[in-house]
């Protein structure tokens, strides 16, 4: 085949997948549908069934991609969050994420590794305490990517939105850094837990103020009107520094964001006319970041199809998509009691509402390829089976929602409201 046509087909595909992307983020808009369903659905045709893309090619790639939609979607997600209301909800929120993070690894422990100690289960690996632990911390939490983009796309009441958005963040956190943790214990086998609270302090710690300080940064280039492309640098920047200096990339990203967002309530660190000039842009700014959130989303979660074996005439593959249709149940049973709890103590919306936005998504992807990187015997299964815990997890939700609609109300906008048009070309933020 000539060089030119294997390029028009390159490009071909890659258009076809991009189109894919906004025939999703459509039905996300219209029909609450996660677009994560549909671009694992296309990854698993084009790869898996069709055979068109190669799934060892793309393999490799997959923790720079998750590393760069973690920093996509937590800075786009922190960006429209006002601290106030923030704050308000964290309490519960955070309640609410520890009860169901630890019922899930609770869940898994039991599965992985006390149940087969007086019954065997055809087809689960034979898993230690740790990796059945580690297991659990992968797939512990709700996605904030899903259910931050689900919640908006129905007309959510908005604290009932913030709530559920603040709750999904921090299990995104909770199973970064307990997958993290589990690995330093796994690694490191005589490890105190003195020295278990100090990584986590210190990770929490850390993230906390490199995120503020280049928030504060990113004000004084916005400002500026500097182009994106330095924008993207220094959040390029502050992951990997944060990453590397003993944080956590993705906390510092979402904190970074806030601190942009709402610059006006630091009036001590923050001139009038930074917060100005910052506030006219920000529009501008996450628009444009949204849409290389959104590119990026789309190609990560197509390379989890093509990662997702669906040959179901492998019994190994069958049982994994069964344990992972089980699994995606039982943590929707489990979280159901938390929910209730939470939803008397706050009153922010219903139980059955709470229960159903626990669909998993980007962190559970990015961290199913440890155990590959860690040359783990069951690292297929974990693979495997958390890419099938996403998928029906999804499925649960988009199918969950519309049966539990008390405290959501659909509502579409009476009018919109026409955008002021820039004459000065001077006055374009970001080349817009």
């Amino acid at each position: 085949m000539a060089e030119e046509e294997i390029v028009a087909q390159s490009l071909i595909l890659v258009a076809a997948v991009l189109g894919s992307g906004y025939l999703a983020s459509r039905l996300m808009s219209s029909k609450g549908i996660p677009e994560s369903i549909f671009m694992i659905s296309a990854g698993i045709i084009l790869g898996p069934v069709l055979h068109i893309l190669d799934t060892a090619t793309f393999a490799p790639l997959a923790p720079y991609l998750g590393g760069l939609a973690l920093i996509a979607i937590m800075f786009d997600s922190g960006l429209g969050t006002d601290i106030e209301e923030l704050l308000g909800q964290s309490k519960h929120a955070f309640i609410l994420a520890m009860l169901s993070f630890f019922s899930g690894v609770a869940l898994l422990v039991f599965i992985l590794y006390i149940l087969p100690m007086f019954i065997v289960i055809p087809g689960l690996p034979d898993l230690s305490l740790k990796q059945a632990v580690l297991f659990g911390t992968i797939i512990g939490g709700s996605s904030g990517a899903v259910v931050a983009s689900v919640a908006k796309s129905i007309g959510m009441k908005k604290n009932l939105s913030m709530f559920l958005t603040v709750e999904s963040i921090l299990t995104d956190a909770l199973c970064i850094i307990g997958s993290l943790t589990v690995l330093m214990w796994i690694t490191t086998p005589d490890l105190a837990p003195q020295q278990i609270a100090t990584f986590i302090a210190a990770k929490f710690s850390v993230s906390l103020v490199t995120g503020a300080i280049f928030g504060l940064i990113l004000a004084r280039v916005i400002h500026k009107r500097h182009p994106y492309t330095l924008i993207l640098t220094l959040l390029l920047f502050l992951y990997g520094g944060t990453e590397i200096a003993g944080g956590n990339g993705a906390i510092a990203i979402f904190v970074c964001a806030i601190i942009l967002t709402n610059l006006e309530r630091l009036p001590l660190v923050s001139r009038e006319d930074i917060v100005a000039s910052v506030n006219i842009r920000k529009e501008s700014l996450g628009g444009f970041h949204s849409e290389l959130s959104f590119l990026i989303k789309v190609f990560f979660y197509l390379m989890v199809g093509l990662i997702f074996d669906v040959n179901i005439a492998d019994p190994n593959v069958a049982q994994a998509m069964l344990f992972g249709l089980i699994v995606a149940i039982l943590l929707l049973v489990v979280r159901f009691p938390a929910a209730v709890f939470v939803s008397r103590l706050s009153r922010v919306g219903d139980s059955k509402v709470i229960s159903v936005f626990y669909a998993r998504g980007l962190a559970a992807a990015v961290l199913a390829f440890l155990p590959a990187q860690l040359g783990f015997s069951s690292a297929d299964f974990y693979l495997q089976s958390i890419a099938a815990i996403i998928v029906f997890s999804n499925v649960i939700l988009t199918i969950g929602y519309p049966l539990t609609t008390s405290g959501i109300r659909r509502h579409k906008p009476k009018f919109v409201e026409e955008p002021d048009i820039i004459k000065d070309e001077d006055e374009r933020p970001y080349g817009f």
